[in-house]
């Protein structure tokens, strides 16, 4: 397309937006956020995977996600903005373990990765009934995630 041709066509726009239509070529983009890094996304693979070993041990799923919260308070930096200004942590943590359980919704392969390998870890140590050690485990990456969050999260948040 010649030059002479775009300058007809945003011509063209302009004499459209004078009398109310939207020509596509002024239409406002949606803007999308940017993913989360790679680290952060690991850490929230981290407490799903704490969640389902807290639950295979026996533990209702909200209070598998009240304790790790009461016990792990910086986990809530990983949140996104969203989760920050409604503050239900026990649901936006279940939502991680659920996201991440779910094939098509996973947004980071590393982070996917991680907790595909903890739920095989997670039946392995159920099946030789190692239940303590899957609950030290489970706290030991619960605690990773919120170290995370005080290193590596934005500081702006809470």
């Amino acid at each position: 397309m010649a030059y002479a041709d775009r300058f007809f066509d945003l011509s063209n726009a302009l004499s459209d937006l004078s009398i109310g239509s939207r020509p596509p070529i002024f239409k406002v983009q949606k803007l999308r956020s940017p993913p989360k890094p790679t680290q952060i996304e690991v850490a929230k693979a981290g407490v799903a995977f704490a969640l389902d070993a807290l639950i295979a041990l026996g533990d209702r799923p909200e209070d598998a996600a009240r304790h790790l919260l009461a016990r792990y308070p910086n986990i809530k930096r990983l949140a996104g903005p969203k989760s920050q200004r409604m503050g239900s942590w026990e649901k936006t943590i279940l939502e991680w373990r659920k996201s991440l359980s779910a094939p098509n919704r996973r947004k980071n392969l590393l982070a996917a990765e991680r907790f595909s390998a903890g739920r095989d870890l997670i039946k392995c140590l159920i099946k030789e009934g190692r239940k303590e050690d899957l609950r030290a485990r489970a706290y030991g990456w619960a605690k990773h995630a919120d170290l995370t969050g005080v290193f590596v999260a934005p500081t702006d948040t809470l």
